[in-house]
C-alpha cells in the first residue's frame, strides 16, 4: 500500500479519493490529513483479517 511519509505528503482531496477509492471512512473529523492517513494505514491490516481462511 503507501508507507505513512508518502500519505503525509498527499493532499486532503488526494486521499479522501484513495479512501473512496478503498471504499474506507476516515477516522475523526474529515477536514484532517491524519483522519483519512490513520485509516490508510490500518486498511491492509484489517482487509488480511477479513480474509476467510482455506486450508488444502
Amino acid at each position: 500500500m503507501f508507507t505513512r511519509s508518502e500519505l503525509e505528503i498527499k493532499t486532503i482531496r488526494e486521499l479522501r479519493d484513495l479512501c473512496r477509492r478503498y471504499g474506507i471512512k476516515p477516522t475523526g473529523n474529515p477536514g484532517y490529513k491524519v483522519s483519512y492517513i490513520t485509516s490508510l494505514m490500518a486498511f491492509p491490516q484489517l482487509a488480511l483479517h477479513q480474509m476467510p481462511i482455506r486450508f488444502s
